[in-house]
Formats: structure tokens, C-alpha cells, sequence
């Protein structure tokens, strides 16, 4: 009893003068690659937490070097910040001249709130170059509690106007067999055809279990579902969870990155898949282990996204979970709201 209380007593004092301690710190880590499958952590953070805006969360990442740039690096991703017990989340940027020290802007280019649709939880930030300008998908939790995936246009890249309408709901992709109750994470490609495909992340009944579908489209506003689904949650190591997927394209065909886990959102993982038609997939195992030990990925590994580099390598950033030290209480929780929802650790 008297080490109960003194648990208590010292947590207390955490959360009452230190609330850092506990706030979950989640950073945008990197790795190497010569063939894209072997993958080697590059030292530091790329992304980290504080800074003017105060980040406690960064992830969900895009990075390219566009033309106009001259060879500089960009990035943009999503910063959560606590406040008052709230979290409030925005689209930020970012640059480099290297890929791995990154400058971060102080001004959110895309907040929530502006619409019914983008209510709350902006994120998720994919851009798609369509010549005189610019097509940000996002995502975002509508005034009615539903995640949906939303576009913006843009000719600089630093103002954006919100297009009206959805790009993606889950009413587009519902059956009677497999209800859906929200859609995430874009990761799209253009097809030699022409087309688009668009990845996305599916939330099966609830956002505990999660699958990875995708789209096709002629102009990258109206997307016509493809019937199936790419990834399937129920593998070894993502009994509940594929999400976050990031695609790149190889000589013979496509390559999947996505997060996996049998629980939310503790102890995930990242898979790599293979496809020659980007439609059937096989599971190739993991990527990236999570390290328990590791300072800035103790819980988990997840939200990868990866871009061809030079001298015919790979970069993966990544989002490695929290790296503080009183951790029990969080993953007790996680583990109790998995068991309500009928997952066994």
C-alpha cells in the first residue's frame, strides 16, 4: 500500500510541475537504405519536439526536392501540441540542405477548424505536382466525429485554399460485410497511363482496426474505389493494424512501406510488400523494429514515408513513439482500451 501511494504521490508531482515527463514526445527519425529493404537508423533527429511552436508530436511526413527549390529539401508533416490537457494539431513545413538538418517554419500552412469537414485532427499531408500548381491531400475529423480525405491547392506551396468537397469518404467504400468509419494516410502514384492511384488507410467499424485500400483518378478530384483490399490487417505482427502506407516504384514493379501492429498504437512496427501491378500484394516481413531500449523510439515505429536519393539509395523517415521514461501508466491504458474493443495482447 505505502508503494501504491508513493507511485501516486510521485506521479502527482509530475503531472502538476513537470507534465513534459508524461506528455507522449513523438519524433521524425531517419534510416538508409542501398536496396530498399535493409535499413540502417541515421543518428539524430530530423524533426524534433519544442521549437517556437512547442511540438510535443511530429509525424505523418512528406518530403520532396521540387524544381524551383534548386536541390533544397522540403518536408511537410503534422505537429501536435498539448495545451491545457488539449491537443491541437496542424500542418507545418520545413527545409533542408541535406535531408537530415531540417529548418522548421514557424507557421502552420494548413489548420483545422476552417469547415465542418476539417473540424479537428488536420494531418496527414501528401502533395501531388500537377504542373502550374500544386494538390495537398490531407485528412481530417469532420464536426461529426468522421475522418475523411479532403484536398488543397497551391502554386507556392505556402498558401493553400481548401477545395470544397471530399476526395475520399468511407461511405465510397462500406459494405454490408466490411462497414467503414473513416479514412487516412494517402500515399498516391502516378500510373503510366496517366492516372492516379491513391493508398489509402481504412477504418474498419473503429480506428482500432485498420486496413490499407485505393483509388484510381483521371484529375485527382473524383476517385473511383478499386474493388479489394491491398493490405489486410490480420498478418503476423498487424493482427489489428496496417496503416500509413508510402509506395515508391522499382524496375519490376512497386514497393510498399506500412505501419503494423496488434495494438494501437503501442509496440507497431514497419512492413515492406511487393507488387508488380500495385493491386496484389505480398507481405515481405518488417523493416524497422521497433527498439524498446532505443531514446526516441521505446514504443513503437511507425508512419514511414520513402523517397529515392543519391548514389542509387533510400531514405525512410519515420516517426519513432514517445522515449520518456514513466511509461507504465500509458501502455496500461492502451492495453485496457484494446481489451474493450476485444483485442489480446
Amino acid at each position: 500500500m505505502l508503494r501504491i501511494n508513493l507511485y501516486k504521490m510521485l506521479r502527482r508531482i509530475l503531472k502538476d510541475n513537470f507534465s513534459w515527463v508524461l506528455t507522449p514526445r513523438d519524433r521524425i527519425l531517419s534510416a538508409i537504405s542501398e536496396d530498399s529493404i535493409n535499413w540502417k537508423r541515421e543518428r539524430g533527429v530530423r524533426i524534433g519536439v519544442g521549437g517556437n511552436h512547442k511540438i510535443d508530436m511530429a509525424y505523418y511526413q512528406f518530403v520532396h526536392r521540387p524544381e524551383p527549390l534548386d536541390g533544397l529539401w522540403e518536408m511537410f508533416y503534422q505537429a501536435g501540441i498539448s495545451h491545457n490537457g488539449l491537443w491541437k494539431n496542424a500542418i507545418y513545413s520545413a527545409q533542408s540542405k541535406n535531408g537530415l538538418d531540417w529548418i522548421k517554419n514557424d507557421q502552420a500552412i494548413l489548420s483545422n477548424g476552417s469547415s465542418e469537414l476539417n473540424h479537428s485532427q488536420t494531418r496527414a499531408p501528401f502533395l501531388v505536382d500537377f504542373g502550374s500548381y500544386w494538390r495537398m491531400y490531407f485528412s481530417a475529423k469532420g464536426a461529426d466525429g468522421i475522418f475523411r480525405i479532403l484536398s488543397a491547392v497551391s502554386v507556392d506551396r505556402i498558401n493553400w485554399e481548401i477545395e470544397e468537397g471530399v476526395r475520399i469518404s468511407p461511405e465510397q467504400i462500406s459494405t454490408e460485410l466490411s462497414p467503414a468509419s473513416g479514412v487516412s494516410d494517402t500515399a498516391i502514384v502516378e500510373l503510366p497511363s496517366g492516372e492516379y492511384r491513391m493508398y489509402f488507410t481504412v477504418y474498419r467499424q473503429t480506428e482500432w482496426f485498420q486496413e490499407i485500400c485505393s483509388a484510381l483518378s483521371h484529375d485527382g478530384i473524383v476517385w473511383h474505389m478499386e474493388a479489394g483490399v491491398r493490405i489486410k490487417m490480420g498478418g503476423e505482427g498487424f493482427r489489428t493494424i496496417a496503416n500509413n502506407p508510402s509506395v515508391i516504384k522499382t524496375w519490376d514493379g512497386y514497393r510498399m512501406y506500412f505501419r503494423g501492429g496488434n495494438l494501437l498504437p503501442i509496440w507497431n512496427n514497419i512492413f515492406t510488400a511487393f507488387s508488380n501491378d500495385g493491386i496484389n500484394w505480398t507481405i515481405e516481413g518488417s523493416a524497422l523494429i521497433f527498439l524498446r531500449w532505443h531514446r526516441y523510439e521505446r514504443h513503437a515505429v511507425a508512419f514511414p514515408y520513402v523517397l529515392p536519393i543519391e548514389d542509387n539509395k533510400y531514405r525512410m523517415y519515420y516517426t519513432g513513439y514517445w522515449g520518456h521514461l514513466v511509461d507504465r501508466p500509458i501502455i496500461k491504458h492502451y492495453e485496457k482500451l484494446g481489451k474493450q474493443q476485444g483485442i489480446s495482447i
